[in-house]
């Protein structure tokens, strides 16, 4: 039974509340002792209004608070789960029609031994009859996890949960940990069939114009050992390629590899599928959709040099293993024919610009072009040359005189992330030989000078970050750190990532559009909202708002649908909804400054429906949840025994206790009382002529 309980608590001595009473009867007897124009009655009951006045604001002057304790009886609630999924509708609707009907009257029973009963599914609706099981996945841990914070307080003492245990999303809920049991009901076919099922795709995600890549796709088999069937990747209906597959033993993949090459710049769409064999079950898990980026071109790098050397092969060998990256190499006086008229995205200058002035005037041109150039120091640079054409380093060194040292990372330096375990491997590596002298420089410093056990303040590997960017590395011997890195761990991996994000970031152009508009995702799935970030900048590059911009989003069929919104502060994303399956381009324009300013890009919508990969059910899995959170498993066909258990089991009302301690003063029906009892008595002596 629900109780409350109001009390007074007083801060003084509660003999006071009988001084606030004489008060109060001494300020009315003072008052109506006189005669007056009206009866005998009628000024007893005025001043009876007039003592309680006074008495109750005297009283507020004491300070009391009140009290208020409220108990509650808090119902028991059972949760009935739905995993709503599309491999649950096979079942057929007469069957599924049979369950509801089951469980509402399971829900009855509940409700009238006075239980609270919760419906929890992925459409938020809390009736039977909306369970459509219509769903393209199934997860199983956050249908639980939702349901335990939406009803987060409430006296939860068992959870129904009906599903076919096949769970494609998240992680499998029966290693969790339950604070109340998790009965499970079992629905679904759980006889193995005959089936083929393509199950994995792995490619890589963007791709170059004309470069061949593999696409490996994994085929499960069931009832199917010693029979053959093809596998096919194809592209808007067109096969590219096909292979032959053996089936053997059902519980190992069969792979398959296509090596294909792509010419059309953007995503495309790639069909892998198995053909069907006679008796096979299920068709819908035999083919699967992939999305891959081509585009045109990887960054240039070209890399000049005076004469050959082992640091040259080691850079290459860096360079190329990047497949980001494309690499030109120029030596002085070797015929080799190498275009300088075209916008390299990084120039490398090894040991340039040098004492006999090679190639003097290509890299005056690269200056005069802004290049981002990384500059390498050896025994044929010319000091002198280096600290005229740049301002970000200063070598007070001459170009004959060298020392040997070993590098040692800046821990302050942030704009790269490193690995600190793998860079601590460099100060192991062998000494760089480097010229002999002071060094200045006001840029970023990734690699200090360490001579012998003495650390330094010289640089040996710095980063300038601004436009046009670069990088100086003040020594020679980059072989020798790969060969050692190599002899002591097998790898090339700590040296090759340091100059690897080196030449990234001072290779990667600047963006400078004043109009920016791009998806939060690359790829989308069905039903959910495309998200579009819109980034609006004036002269100097500072974020302007309330511009109106005009969308155009076209689909493969190239029919265009056509938005326009406003970008504004704290609101800058536009959504789009309602867009089937397929790759879709988009061009977005707005008036910027009083010029037309225009963006575009692609995004994918895809439609993985995981439920049809695996349509046989596993009970295995419910009797795990069930048996981990110390509820049962039944089949959906046994309902009135789990309905029994439940209305057999001794369940102990939970009882709430909430107390809340007020001032008088804030007491809102005390302020009704005073308004009302002057009122009172201010309206009847106006009213009898009493003012």
């Amino acid at each position: 039974m629900d109780s409350l309980k109001i009390k007074l608590l007083f801060e003084s001595s509660p003999w006071l509340l009988v001084l606030c009473l004489l008060l109060g009867a001494i300020y009315a007897f003072a008052l109506y002792q006189k005669k007056a124009p009206w009866g005998k009655t009628l000024n007893i009951i005025l001043a009876i209004i007039r003592g309680l006045l006074v008495s109750l604001l005297s009283l507020l002057l004491l300070n009391f608070f009140i009290k208020k304790t409220e108990n509650k009886v808090q119902k028991n609630v059972i949760g009935i789960l739905f995993e709503n999924s599309k491999s649950i509708s096979t079942i057929g609707q007469n069957k599924i029609n049979e369950i509801k009907l089951g469980l509402q009257n399971l829900k009855n029973s509940l409700v009238e031994k006075d239980f609270e009963v919760e419906i929890g599914n992925f459409s938020n609706k809390n009736y039977i009859d909306s369970i459509k099981f219509d769903q393209n996945s199934t997860n199983l841990s956050q249908l639980i996890s939702n349901f335990k914070s939406k009803n987060e307080g409430r006296n939860i003492t068992d959870i129904l949960l009906i599903s076919d245990g096949i769970n494609n999303q998240g992680i499998s809920p029966s290693n969790a940990k339950s604070p109340y049991p998790i009965h499970t009901l079992g629905i679904g076919d759980t006889t193995t069939k005959r089936d083929i099922i393509l199950k994995n795709i792995i490619a890589n995600n963007i791709a170059y114009k004309g470069n061949e890549f593999i696409v490996q796709a994994e085929i499960f088999s069931s009832g199917f050992a010693g029979k053959s069937t093809q596998a096919i990747i194809s592209q808007d209906g067109k096969t590219i390629q096909s292979k032959n597959i053996s089936f053997t033993n059902s519980n190992e993949p069969s792979i398959v590899e296509f090596k294909i090459s792509l010419n059309k710049i953007g995503l495309n769409r790639l069909t892998i599928r198995s053909n069907a064999l006679a008796g096979e079950y299920n068709l819908k898990n035999n083919s699967r959709e992939i999305f891959i980026e081509i585009i045109d071109g990887q960054q240039k790098i070209l890399l000049l040099a005076p004469a050959p050397h082992p640091d040259i092969k080691a850079l290459k060998a860096i360079i190329e293993n990047n497949e980001n990256f494309k690499l030109t190499i120029g030596i002085s006086n070797q015929s080799q024919k190498i275009d300088f008229n075209q916008k390299y995205d990084l120039v490398i200058l090894h040991q340039l610009p040098d004492e006999i002035s090679s190639f003097s005037a290509e890299i005056k041109q690269f200056k005069l072009k802004n290049m981002p150039i990384f500059y390498i120091i050896g025994n044929m640079s010319s000091i002198a040359a280096i600290n005229l054409q740049n301002n970000e380093v200063e070598i007070g060194a001459s170009s004959f005189e060298t020392d040997k040292v070993i590098g040692t990372f800046n821990e302050n330096f942030t704009s790269l992330n490193f690995d600190d375990t793998n860079i601590n491997l460099i100060e192991k590596l062998p000494p760089i030989i480097v010229p002999f002298g002071e060094f200045k420089t006001k840029n970023e410093i990734i690699l200090y000078q360490k001579i012998g056990n003495t650390f330094t303040k010289k640089p040996l590997l710095i980063l300038n970050n601004k436009v046009p960017k670069s990088a100086y590395f003040m020594g020679e011997g980059l072989w020798g750190w790969r060969m050692e890195e190599y002899s002591q761990t097998e790898k090339n991996e700590v040296v090759d990532d340091l100059f690897t994000k080196v030449i990234q970031l001072i290779s990667t152009r600047e963006d400078t559009r004043k109009l920016r508009v791009y998806p939060t995702n690359k790829e989308f799935d069905l039903g959910e909202p495309v998200i579009l970030e819109t980034e609006v900048y004036n002269d100097i590059y500072q974020k302007v708002y309330n511009n109106i911009i005009k969308l155009r989003v076209v689909n493969e069929k190239n029919i265009t649908k056509n938005y326009e919104f406003k970008n504004q502060e704290g609101n800058s994303s536009f959504q789009i909804s309602g867009l089937e399956n397929g790759i879709y381009r988009y061009i977005a324009s707005s008036e910027i400054a009083g010029k037309q300013e225009t963006t575009n890009g692609e995004f994918i919508v895809k439609n993985i429906d995981y439920e049809m990969e695996n349509l046989q059910a596993d009970f295995g899995e419910l009797q795990k949840i069930a048996k981990n959170s110390g509820g049962d498993f039944f089949k959906i066909n046994q309902i009135g025994d789990l309905q029994k258990k439940l209305l057999s089991k001794n369940y102990t009302e939970k009882l709430i206790s909430e107390e809340n301690l007020n001032e008088l003063i804030n007491w809102p029906w005390l302020l009704f009382c005073l308004l009302l009892l002057a009122t009172l008595e201010w309206a009847s002596r106006k009213y009898l002529g009493g003012y």
